[in-house]
């Protein structure tokens, strides 16, 4: 019986949210591997706001995929076959190959390894004690990374400092607010709901959650500010962030880690209340965490060892099945996802 292939593909570059027009759902027989390729059984697809920018026709931080390519994603798989040296069947390996059951790729040079933004097929290495390969979509892979190198390099938090952060029971906001508290910062957090701000504190650790939904933001932030806002992450752009620079305190830092709100928008804009930030003196600075590679070793030791001490966990949302991959990725934009989103294409969750 021929294998087959289970995949969204881009059909068009969306306006607003992907539709149905957009990503097309499609199901094809798998080639026979070739000479030097290696095949992926796709386990795990990462479900992430930054996957909207990905296919914007103008790009974004990376140059935009073109049409006809699968939905792109960063997923975790395991070696189906390999005719190649460096891959064995069963390794476990990451990279970024979209929303679809097998990848089929070239396994590149055999003296090195290429990395994932240029289509390397990384191998993940055991898990550190207590955690599992999922930990490498979250804690120790690029939302971990984001938080952490966030917090300490860009945002430069110190003892003390009032940080704020928007997105807050999200799956970044979440790690960016136990980080925080842990660097023994004073932590008010941002969610919509009484739900998810009850879990900023309880879970998280904040001192305080505002629900943006329905406080006023500025009047609350006066009072449990009053010195005005160190640090603010930024998760989401727009009001939200015209209102953390309108409390903002001399010469605080704003963390630009994304404005989810305006990724589904055709004309992003900038705060009306920029000028405030020369008259404050305030760093706004944009960061990219594939710039800290280097650097994960350092992040990992780190983040690890909150964990181990039950200073920092993650809380994630595992949802089922390539066919409901578009159905979840919207709930990202509504705020009806719980913590970081991912779908397991194996209901055992084994490959």
């Amino acid at each position: 019986m021929t294998a087959t292939n289970q995949l969204w593909r881009l059909a068009r570059y969306p306006e607003g949210l992907p539709t149905t027009e957009d990503l097309v759902f499609e199901e094809g027989p798998l080639a026979p591997l070739g000479e030097g390729e290696v095949r992926i059984r796709i386990c795990y697809i990462s479900i992430d706001p930054a996957n909207r920018l990905w296919i914007r026709p103008e790009g974004s931080y990376i140059p935009p995929f073109p049409l006809g390519s699968v939905m792109p994603a960063a997923c975790i798989g395991v070696v189906h076959e390999s005719s190649h040296p460096r891959y064995q069947p069963g390794d476990w390996v990451q990279g970024i190959w979209g929303w679809q059951d097998f990848v089929t790729l070239p396994g590149g040079p055999e003296d090195r390894q290429l990395p994932m933004e240029e289509g390397g097929i990384l191998h993940l290495p055991e898990p550190p004690p207590g955690s599992d390969y999922l930990d490498f979509f979250g804690l120790f892979g690029v939302h971990g990374l984001t938080a952490f190198f966030g917090m300490t390099d860009v945002g430069k938090v110190k003892p003390g400092d009032t940080v704020l952060i928007s997105a807050a029971a999200g799956a970044i906001g979440s790690l960016a607010t136990q980080i925080a508290r842990n660097l023994g910062c004073r932590v008010v957090g941002l969610a919509g709901g009484p739900e998810k701000c009850a879990k900023v504190v309880e879970q998280f650790g904040a001192d305080a959650c505002i629900d943006y939904k329905s406080d006023d933001i500025r009047e609350k932030l006066s009072v449990l500010a009053p010195n005005g806002v160190d640090v603010y992450f930024d998760n989401v752009g727009g009001e939200i962030l015209e209102a953390a620079i309108d409390n903002m305190a001399h010469h605080g830092r704003i963390v630009f880690c994304g404005a989810i709100s305006q990724y589904n928008d055709s004309d992003a804009r900038g705060p009306a209340n920029y000028m405030k930030l020369l008259y404050k003196q305030i760093e706004l600075k944009g960061f990219l965490v594939f710039t800290y590679m280097d650097r994960m070793e350092e992040a990992v030791e780190t983040l690890a060892g909150w964990k181990a001490s039950g200073e920092l966990h993650m809380e994630l949302e595992v949802r089922y099945g390539i066919d409901n991959c578009l159905g979840a990725f919207h709930s990202l934009f509504d705020g009806s996802n719980r913590g970081k989103l991912v779908m397991c294409l194996n209901e055992s969750g084994e490959p």
